[in-house]
């Protein structure tokens, strides 16, 4: 029997299992955690996104209404007071340029102009010599007439901004010193209103601008806004940040077809080689072109950073819990497969004949009902065993005890056959003659059942010789030939070779072949055909008995070879039921092997093997 490593088996299925049942299912739960939980930062990263930049455009566009309404309170009356005054010419008077700065530090404007009906430029915050000439002004009007309002309108207030390139656009400015000036003093884009008065039946306009920079008041909202981060630009230069650091790099990576869609929302772009998801607004002129952009973002790399890191506290918890059950799995196994372990080594060495072999019961539970089922059955085959050592025993006992009676009375009978006692009249030869014939068959019985408890004892004795093989088949044809006569059978041996001699005990490979072929001639029906092969393959001859006789079951042919097996419960052979177990004993002592091939009702081939003894020196000749 196999020797089976049980405990690594049940091991092996047990951490399996667990890892099947409990592992596998919790790296699937990890993974659908992350997943949710990563999906669940995106949507936080969204609405934290939506919800900054609806908060920024919102200060944006309240840093216009606030713009609007101090336009409306511009206090007008002094400065009507000093144009009633305005004697018409070409120079500013300087009491109307003080009058401006007041308006502009009262009300945080950065930028005033004051333009009479001939949209001539009369005085402004600006130093004067970096201003252009007036007639210039009115000679380059351009779209200057858009920014003001006809007579009786009041107050005209953009909702758009302006850079300072519309600011020469308008010929308000000229020079390059003036577009440095405003560059470095107001920055570029700039909320725009425009005020229409009338003074003595002329109209004025008050030209006011407030530049979106880090003075204005709509930064100093956003550079306080936690988590976002608030970009103004211009033609892709930054005017303004609530970052702590210098912006030097932003990539939007806008397309043409987004541009002209409108505002673009949760887009991911990068601000200093970070990446940032963000909302942006185009900031338009009074002409509906855009001229600035701001943007809101949330860097993606915190989300990104929490993101990681849940999914590597999630892996952490998932490999200590897997590596907790497996230690708890092998454990188990651990604590199921050592009784296992134990009671298969008892097996081993019960197997080996020790039947006295026992387990110790330790529990109450499976294992432990197992354990003592286990002794419960080797006390039971101890008990057997004992039983058929005693009826070994004495069959041996007994048979070696009729042997010598059984020849005396054949070897008496012979001489009374031969008149040694007297005369014997033909009748009573006749009856001698049956008594001495059925003594020989039960001495015969009795010398198979001595020599196969010689066999499983080990004690049988082979006289090996060279034997020619073809000329033992002869003798045994020839002995068994007188009874395959009585049912009219056929016996042919077709031998494979003209000569084969090998090393057997010829008297043991014999009485094998003997046997065959009886139990072929017994079991074949009258006019049978039995037929005798011989062949070599590899280095065994191969002998087979074929005949077409009434074939075994197969239920009987595993157990054909065991001691009293007949073949069939339904074969009716009077016999010892020993002539195939000894067979089997016999060609084993031989190293060779013995089996059968055998249909119902269609007949059987018994085969057996002998060794070739070629590196012996013994010859095959064809």
């Amino acid at each position: 029997m196999k020797k089976i490593n049980i405990k690594v088996k049940i091991s092996t299925r047990l951490l399996a299992y667990f890892l099947f049942v409990t592992v596998l299912p919790l790296f699937i739960l990890a993974i659908s955690t992350t997943l949710l939980i990563n999906s669940t930062l995106n949507n936080k990263l969204i609405q934290e996104l939506d919800s900054h930049s609806e908060y920024t455009w919102e200060l944006y566009n309240n840093s216009i209404a606030n713009f609007k309404d101090s336009l409306s309170k511009v206090p007008l009356d002094k400065l009507k007071r000093k144009l009633s005054k305005y004697n018409n010419t070409n120079r500013i008077d300087p009491n109307i340029k003080n009058e401006l700065k007041s308006i502009l530090e009262k009300d945080d404007f950065h930028l005033v102009l004051l333009f009479n009906q001939d949209k001539e430029l009369i005085s402004s915050n600006i130093k004067k010599k970096l201003l252009s000439d007036p007639k210039t002004i009115t000679e380059k009007n351009l779209d200057f007439k858009s920014l003001l309002i006809p007579s009786r309108q009041g107050i005209l207030i953009s909702n758009e901004v302006i850079s300072i390139k519309d600011l020469e656009k308008l010929g308000i400015i000229q020079n390059e010193n003036l577009h440095n000036h405003l560059n470095n003093k107001l920055g570029f884009l700039l909320q725009i209103g425009t005020i229409r008065f009338n003074v003595a039946g002329k109209d004025y306009y008050l030209f006011i601008g407030h530049v979106l920079n880090k003075n204005s008041g709509f930064f100093k909202q956003i550079k306080n806004i936690y988590g976002a981060t608030v970009i103004i630009t211009h033609n892709d230069n930054v005017l303004l940040s609530n970052l702590n650091e210098n912006v030097s790099n932003i990539f939007t990576n806008i397309s043409s077809l987004e541009a002209n869609l409108g505002n673009i929302f949760n887009k991911q772009i990068n601000i200093n080689n970070r990446k940032y998801r963000a909302s942006i607004y185009f900031l338009n002129n009074t002409n509906k072109n855009s001229v600035g952009k701001l943007i809101i973002g949330i860097p993606e790399e915190d989300f990104n950073n929490l993101k990681s890191g849940n999914s590597t506290l999630i892996l952490h918890i998932t490999i200590l819990v897997a590596l907790a059950g497996i230690i708890l799995a092998y454990l188990l196994a651990k604590t199921i497969t050592r009784p296992l372990s134990i009671v298969t080594e008892a097996a081993s060495v019960i197997e080996n004949g020790d039947f006295s072999k026992r387990v110790e019961v330790k529990s109450t539970d499976e294992l432990g009902y197992l354990a003592q089922s286990f002794n419960n059955m080797a006390s039971a085959l101890q008990k057997r065993k004992e039983l058929e050592q005693v009826r070994d025993d004495l069959a041996a006992t007994l048979t070696h005890d009729l042997r010598v009676p059984l020849l005396a009375s054949v070897q008496a009978l012979e001489q009374l056959l031969k008149g040694s006692y007297g005369s014997v009249v033909e009748k009573q030869a006749f009856i001698i003659k049956q008594l001495i014939s059925n003594n020989k068959d039960l001495l015969t019985m009795v010398n198979t059942i001595l020599d196969s408890y010689k066999y499983e004892a080990g004690k049988q004795t082979l006289i090996k010789r060279k034997t020619n093989f073809n000329k033992l088949m002869d003798e045994c044809i020839s002995d068994i030939e007188p009874l395959a006569i009585e049912k009219n059978h056929e016996i042919t041996f077709i031998p494979h070779y003209d000569k084969i001699e090998i090393i057997v005990d010829k008297q043991e490979i014999k009485r094998v072949i003997i046997n065959l072929l009886s139990n072929a001639i017994t079991y074949t029906p009258e006019n049978g055909k039995i037929e005798i092969i011989t062949e070599s393959i590899d280095k065994d001859l191969i002998i087979s008995v074929k005949d077409n006789g009434i074939g075994i079951p197969e239920s009987s042919l595993k157990d054909l070879f065991q001691r009293y097996s007949k073949g069939s419960k339904t074969l009716k052979k009077i016999g010892t039921g020993l002539g195939l177990y000894l067979s089997k004993h016999i060609i084993e002592a031989h190293n060779g092997k013995i089996w059968v091939n055998s249909i119902q009702d269609q007949g059987s081939t018994f085969y057996f093997s002998i060794p070739l003894l070629n590196e012996q020196g013994s010859n095959i000749n064809e």
